[in-house]
Parts: C-alpha cells; sequence; structure tokens
C-alpha cells in the first residue's frame, strides 16, 4: 500500500546524536556562537564633537568619513635661478628691461621681483617683502577654494586611431606631369571629358580653351564673346563653369557665360556617326520648341535658344568642325550663371542664377533635346542664395546646396528628401560619391564637411587641413579619392573609401598635400577635377595655369 511508515517503526541515528551532542559541547565552550553579538555602548563620549587629537584608528575612520574630504594645499614654485644671490649674468636685466619692468603694472610683470647680484652669501641682506607674501601665502590657504581634479592615467597614443600608411594606399597622384600654358590671368574653372582624352579651361581673359590631356597641346580656342547679344558689355563674358556632357555619344560642353549657356561642339576628332547625330539633335534639337505654362494657363518665355552657329550636318560634325547652340536666360533670369550641372543621362542640364525673381528661384532645369525648360524651386521653397545643384549619380534625386545648408528633393515625388546642416557659413563647392550615399562641401571658412546622408543630417566629419577659403572639391569615380582646392594654393588628397558594409564607418585619410601653384591677389587653385579612368588630378590656378598630377613613384 501507498500509506505512510508508522512513527513506532522509527528507529534514532546513532550517528546523528553524536553529531548533535558535538554542536552542543561547541556552544557551551563558546567557539561556536549563535546570533549576533550584543553592541557595546561607549561609556565615555565627546561633548563639543570629534577629537581631532584621536590617536585610535576607529576614530580617525569615523573622522574621514564625515565631511569633505581632506585636499591639502597646493605647493609654492620651487626657485629658479633668478632668485639665486648669485645668478648668471643671463638673468640679471639690463637698463632697458629694469625700466620696463618698474613701468609696468605689477600684475603683468612675468617676476615678483628684480634679480641682484651679491656676490657672497654674507652680503644677503633681509628680505624686506617676507611679511608681506607670507601674509598674502595664508590669505591664499584660507580663502582660495580647492578642488580635486581626477587624472586618467590613459596613454595618449592608445586615443589615436590607427590609419594606415600612405604608401599603402597607392595609387594617388604625387607629381607634377603637365604644365597647360596659354591663359591670360585666372583660370576659374576646368572640365574633363568623358573618355578623359579632352580637358576644357576657362579664365578671366573669356576664351574656352581645349586641350589634349597626354602631350598639353591646345587643340581649340573658343572666344566667348561671339555669342554675347550686346558685345559692349563686358560683364556678359565671364566664364564662371565648365561641364562636359556624361554621355560620350554627345560630346558637348556646357558653358556659363554671364546669363547665357553655351553648348559647344569642339570639333575633336573621336565624333563617330551615331555620335554626331546625337551631338546635331542637341544642338539643333529634335522638335520644336515648347514654351512652359504659368500657374494661370498663359505661356512664359525663360529661355530663348539662338541656332545660329549650330548645323544639321553630321557629316561636318565627324570632319571636326565646331559648332554651338546658346541659351539666353529670360524673363527674371537674366542674371549671370554661376553654376551647371549635367543629368547622367546626358538630355537635362541645370542652372543657377545668381539673383533670384521675386515669384522664381535661381535654379532651372533645361530638357536641351526638346527645348523644354521648367523652373521646379519657387522663392519660397530655396529659402537662401542657391550656391550648387547636383543630380543623384543613379537615383532621381537633386540636391541643392545654399549658403548654410543642403537640400535634397525627390524628383519623382516631388517632396524634400533631407536637409542637411554644414555649421559652415558660406558653401562653395559641393561634390558627390559614386555611390551616392555620401556628400562632400566645401566652405569659404576653410572646412570641409563630410555627410553620411544614412546616418544624420549633420557632418560625419569636419575637415580643417587648409588655411584659407575651400574652393572646390571633387570625388574620383574609380578610385577612394578626394580632393579639395583653396587659396592657399595646395590640394589636397585624401583617401576617402566607403564599406559596402553599413556597420563600418568611411575611412578618411590624408596622404598627399600637392603644392605647385602661385598665390597672385591672396587667390590661389581655383578649381580640380580628376581623370575619369587614371589616377590623376587637374587643378587650375589664379597664376593662368593648369597643372596635371600624375601617380609617379
Amino acid at each position: 500500500s501507498r500509506a505512510p511508515e508508522p512513527k513506532r517503526r522509527f528507529v534514532p541515528s546513532k550517528w546523528e546524536r553524536m553529531k548533535v551532542l558535538r554542536i552542543v559541547r561547541g556552544i557551551r565552550e563558546g567557539y561556536i556562537k549563535i546570533g549576533k553579538p550584543p553592541e557595546k555602548k561607549e561609556r565615555f563620549y565627546l561633548i563639543w564633537g570629534e577629537d581631532d587629537l584621536a590617536d585610535d584608528s576607529e576614530t580617525i575612520e569615523k573622522r574621514k568619513r564625515r565631511g569633505p574630504k581632506h585636499i591639502p594645499a597646493p605647493k609654492t614654485t620651487l626657485p629658479g635661478h633668478a632668485e639665486s644671490y648669485h645668478p648668471p649674468p643671463e638673468y640679471l636685466f639690463t637698463k632697458e628691461e629694469e625700466k620696463e619692468w618698474e613701468d609696468a603694472d605689477p600684475e603683468d610683470r612675468k617676476i615678483k621681483f628684480k634679480p641682484n647680484d651679491f656676490g657672497k652669501l654674507r652680503k644677503v641682506p633681509g628680505y624686506k617683502e617676507f611679511i608681506k607674501e607670507s601674509f598674502e601665502r595664508c590669505l591664499d590657504l584660507y580663502l582660495c577654494a580647492r578642488v580635486e581634479k581626477q587624472r586618467l592615467n590613459i596613454d595618449p597614443e592608445s586615443l589615436v586611431p590607427k590609419l594606415p600608411q600612405p604608401h599603402e594606399l597607392r595609387p594617388y597622384p604625387t607629381t607634377v606631369a603637365v604644365t597647360y600654358y596659354g591663359h591670360n590671368g585666372h583660370v576659374r574653372c576646368i572640365a574633363v571629358d568623358p573618355l578623359g582624352h579632352l580637358l576644357a579651361t576657362g579664365g578671366t581673359d573669356n576664351v574656352v580653351r581645349v586641350w589634349e590631356v597626354d602631350t598639353g597641346r591646345c587643340l581649340t580656342e573658343f572666344d566667348v564673346r561671339e555669342t554675347a547679344q550686346d558685345s559692349t558689355r563686358e560683364e556678359d563674358s565671364t566664364i564662371t563653369a565648365l561641364e562636359w556632357n556624361p554621355q560620350v555619344k554627345y560630346r558637348i560642353l556646357a558653358i556659363a557665360v554671364g546669363n547665357r549657356v553655351i553648348l559647344l561642339h569642339c570639333g575633336d576628332d573621336f565624333c563617330q556617326h551615331s555620335d554626331a547625330l546625337a551631338t546635331v539633335n542637341l544642338l539643333k534639337g529634335a522638335s520644336a520648341e515648347e514654351e512652359p505654362l504659368k500657374s494661370n494657363g498663359e505661356k512664359s518665355k525663360m529661355v530663348e535658344w539662338d541656332e545660329s552657329g549650330a548645323t544639321r550636318d553630321a557629316a561636318r560634325i565627324m570632319e571636326g568642325e565646331s559648332a554651338y547652340t546658346t541659351m539666353h536666360m529670360v524673363d527674371g533670369h537674366s542674371t549671370a550663371v554661376v553654376d551647371i550641372t549635367w543629368h547622367r543621362k546626358g538630355e537635362y542640364l541645370a542652372t543657377v542664377s545668381e539673383t533670384k525673381a521675386t515669384s522664381r528661384g535661381q535654379v532651372m532645369v533645361h530638357h536641351t533635346v526638346k527645348r523644354q525648360s521648367q523652373n521646379p524651386f519657387t522663392a519660397k521653397s530655396t529659402k537662401g542664395k542657391v550656391q550648387k545643384v547636383l543630380f543623384h549619380p543613379s537615383k532621381p534625386i537633386f540636391f541643392m546646396a545654399t549658403q548654410t545648408h543642403v537640400s535634397s528633393f525627390h524628383l519623382l515625388r516631388q517632396v524634400l528628401i533631407k536637409k542637411l546642416s554644414s555649421g559652415a557659413k558660406w558653401i562653395s563647392s559641393m561634390a558627390i560619391h559614386p555611390g551616392g550615399d555620401n556628400l562632400v562641401v566645401g566652405t569659404y571658412d576653410r572646412r570641409v564637411c563630410w555627410f553620411d546622408m544614412d546616418l544624420s543630417s549633420k557632418p560625419y566629419k569636419t575637415l580643417k587641413y587648409h588655411e584659407k577659403a575651400v574652393r572646390s572639391v571633387s570625388f574620383h569615380r574609380r578610385y577612394p579619392l578626394l580632393a579639395t582646392a583653396s587659396d592657399d594654393g595646395a590640394v589636397h588628397i585624401f583617401h576617402a573609401r566607403v564599406f559596402d558594409d553599413l556597420m563600418r564607418n568611411p575611412l578618411i585619410v590624408p596622404v598627399k598635400v600637392l603644392r605647385a601653384h602661385v598665390v597672385k591677389e591672396g587667390l590661389g587653385v581655383f578649381a580640380c577635377a580628376f581623370h575619369p579612368t587614371q589616377p590623376w588630378v587637374f587643378s587650375a590656378g589664379a597664376d593662368g595655369t593648369v597643372k596635371l598630377f600624375q601617380n609617379i613613384p
């Protein structure tokens, strides 16, 4: 059955009895104590508090636990050679130094006494300022607050990030290989064609020159004053920006001159028949011009197209004949064009006017083949003077930089995606990484701000290597390279690697400082641009020259 065992069958254990007896014996003898010992109350105590003269450890421990921790007084500075009774001659005052010391206020004196040479110790008189200085020392000890500063015992080398050596990050440009001479004045802008064969430069002499990259030979010279409607106005012939069409088939160079944009075919020998047809369609237009509509339904003309310098003959384009089409900004956009940029497909061109109209913004987007122009941003949406614009390399996103912020817009959804705050006073240039997730802006207050757009709207890293205003920034399309140009006459090259792993931050390492331009009138390097396929960089300076830096060991 499952019934428990009856108590009458219980047999006491002999060993448990012996164990219990052993415990009882220990309690009686006192080496086994049960419960807490009774607290001993002090029979005598201090009436007026603690006894500072007590020497027993218990009283000292109680005194340490009460009140703030004792902080010892700072030690006085040890005397130096100037305080000696027989100092070296170099520590004694000259007449000019003695007069300067006497005329200065006591608070402004580097030392509080005048060094004297007594020659022998027995000739040293009593120090008359002893009582006064002792009293001031006592006041300092009594009145000055004391603060205990905890110092961290950290090796400074452990705080410095471990970066790779520059020779491990090659290739990058190091040496001047080719110098392009020919401009009379400053060279303000440069552009390299997508194949890397041609280099276009524009300067204050109102001439655009196209060079052969490898040899430094000038292939074409184009005077932009020929396209002005009123040739008497010199301010209309200032070249502000150059940009090659990113599509190889077009072979078109966009030139921002005054209040117009010139689409120029330079007449090179690399143009094939299919490329010539595409170039003709862009220069002459594939269809009739369609004017945009205002909000009230009336047609408004923002751009006048002048095709007098263009041609419909593709054979003449293949033979190397130069041709151009001019876009004249009108109706509130007649001020100078300060920036231009192409869309990656090569048909859309965005322009930025210097000042905005009352109802329209500074930014316009032109379809060069269909001859259509639109003004997507109003004066209220820009909220500031627009400096630079960029198209995203792979997505329908448009970047617009004002003096202090960079805004990104989605072109299909027509919404503002993100507004980046640079923390700078005036943005001068902007470049986007080929991956599309990182943006770099240069500022006139000597900063280069790197933005990780997936991370935050604040700069991920701010680089302060230049001594003067940063004029231009540029990314390489294939190599992890970043170049910055400044008015201090230097071009800084950075190894800028962006990892596919989203958990790893970009690696930015300065590898080379290129100095080849002469600073004139406080102006150094205006622009820099990378070669599309090679680790080479071009720089345009105020000294009228253009330099090509190559990776020569």
